[in-house]
């Protein structure tokens, strides 16, 4: 495979690379890469995330044009590529000698046109999911789990689904056994987003395929310092100006009900917390995005849950809830911001800096979700979906330290 060099004009971008399996079924583990680079028209790809930190993981999405005078990539074509649906497809980009991941999934639709009358070369549109779209095919029928942790649960379940999972830390709570065995149409996803309720934590595709498993504890351990600064001073990464600071208060919640779950799989007894000074300011808030039902039988720990979910929600900071830096605009800074911005992951910790006179802002962000929009020859812009990080901070026992951790978390 080659790593093509992208040249906007205003300043050296990443080199790229985007492959197709046309050789291998999608179900085989092994890979046979064939580069369609070279044939790249336009590129838009966001990896696995959620918009906020209310909402549940999302499976990424791709969608890329290819343009070829012979149509090759018509899959009608016995001549052609072979591209079809559910190949694996993958993105990577190169900087300074070192390649980093970007996107990999599956095919799901493939289109072709014709434009100006079929006067100029056909285009072919191709749109696909992350892996995680592999885990809302695959089936849990049959299947029973003794009590584990979650992180062990998700490795378990990911083993069964064909796909590797990426453990960045411990889980933080055991789940109760599944011993009834799972009926037809119980999808991996929904259990493993039963998971993620109960955690408090992240699970998402990364860009290399891997399903990664991040506890409530995450970001409290591995994500205290920011990786770079978003900004307008030098040495800051630029962002387009359109950003925006929201105080919306869909974010507010001071009710919150979490139910257990019995050993035996039965439902146990909704547990609530609440905050009554929230409540005198703002009314009694819920959120059927908060509420939840979580895989543990304690009802401490539901307690607990509870209470964390509203001291997070009953007052939230206002929030810069997207962020696009454009990234033929790193100039000079190119050489050490770049690395930054293609080593990011979900959960990383960013610093949005906004200097005007009279309207400064500093912002310490969690990022929630990436996407990259790319034309070759053109451009190559990153845009993090964020949530404020201060008020998912807080006491681990063992680990924090007082006067510096704010919130007791469980």
């Amino acid at each position: 495979m080659t790593f093509w060099a992208i040249d906007s004009g205003r300043g050296i971008l990443p080199q790229l690379c985007v492959e197709i399996d046309v050789t291998n079924a999608p179900t085989n583990p092994t890979r046979v890469w064939r580069d369609v680079t070279p044939d790249v028209r336009s590129l838009t790809f966001s990896r696995a995330g959620r918009i906020d930190e209310l909402q549940r993981t999302q499976p990424g999405s791709l969608t890329m044009t290819l343009g070829s005078k012979n149509a090759k990539y018509d899959p009608t074509n016995p001549s052609g590529v072979g591209i079809r649906r559910t190949q694996w497809v993958r993105v990577r980009a190169q900087w300074n000698g070192v390649t980093y991941a970007r996107w990999q999934g599956v095919i799901e639709n493939i289109s072709q046109a014709w434009p100006q009358a079929g006067k100029v070369p056909s285009v072919v549109t191709v749109t696909a999911a992350d892996a995680m779209k592999v885990l809302t095919l695959f089936d849990l029928i049959g299947q029973t789990f003794a009590a584990q942790s979650s992180d062990a649960r998700v490795s378990a379940v990911c083993a069964l689904a064909g796909l590797t999972a990426s453990i960045d830390d411990s889980g933080a709570s055991t789940l109760v056994p599944v011993s009834t065995p799972f009926a037809k149409q119980s999808y991996a996803d929904q259990h493993l987003q039963q998971v993620e309720l109960t955690e408090n934590g992240l699970i998402f595709a990364g860009p290399d395929g891997t399903i990664h498993f991040q506890s409530r504890h995450y970001r409290l351990i591995h994500s205290a310092s920011p990786k770079a600064v978003i900004g307008d001073t030098g040495g800051a990464i630029f962002y387009r100006d359109s950003a925006t600071v929201d105080t919306d208060d869909a974010y507010l919640v001071n009710f919150v009900t979490v139910t257990p779950t019995n050993a035996d799989g039965s439902t146990g007894t909704d547990v609530t917390a609440s905050d009554s000074t929230s409540v005198t300011n703002h009314f009694q808030r819920s959120s059927s995005t908060v509420d939840r039902t979580i895989l543990v039988s304690s009802p401490a720990e539901a307690a607990a849950c509870a209470q964390y979910l509203v001291t997070l929600l009953k007052e939230p900071s206002p929030r810069i809830p997207a962020v696009e830096m454009i990234g033929s605009q790193l100039g000079r800074r190119a050489q050490y911001l770049w690395p930054v911005l293609l080593g990011a992951n979900n959960s990383d910790r960013f610093t949005f800096k906004r200097t005007a006179t009279g309207n400064a802002i500093s912002q310490d962000c969690f990022v929630e979700k990436i996407t990259e929009t790319i034309v070759p020859n053109t451009s190559w812009d990153v845009t993090f979906q964020m949530s404020p990080a201060d008020a998912q901070f807080g006491w681990i026992l063992g680990t924090s330290k007082l006067g510096i951790d704010t919130v007791l978390n469980y």
